[in-house]
């Protein structure tokens, strides 16, 4: 049996090549996976590879139990997808103020400031 790295590897490239653009399942995912002889027995590995494709930002979960490969989305249908999911209202270039890091020094309170040691 190939290593896990092998077997994420091996996911991306069969759900890139299968699916598309086109959302898929896990259960599909995973039987994709297996009908490669390399990758025919991965009972025991179903937990591992659902946990890498969470973290795995070639993959990105759409709801109702689907997911679909990124890179053959653009930055606004990213955003859609983000914006359904999670109820967000941000369409690429706002950024919530809580969240924008680039506020200059006059912007923030003295004392939420660090004085050095």
């Amino acid at each position: 049996m190939p290593s896990y790295q092998i077997l994420i590897n091996e996911a991306y490239n069969a759900a890139k090549s299968k699916f598309g653009k086109n959302p898929f399942t896990f259960n599909e995912l995973v039987n994709l996976v297996k009908s490669s002889p390399d990758f025919a027995d991965i009972s025991g590995k179903l937990g591992y590879l659902y946990n890498e494709l969470l973290k795995d930002t070639r993959f990105l979960y759409v709801g109702n139990k689907n997911w679909v490969i990124k890179a053959f989305l653009t930055i606004p249908e990213i955003n859609a997808y983000r914006n359904s999911l999670y109820d967000l209202k941000i369409d690429g270039n706002d950024v919530p103020a809580d969240l924008n890091f680039n506020n200059s020094p006059a912007d923030n309170d003295p004392n939420d400031e660090v004085s050095p040691e």
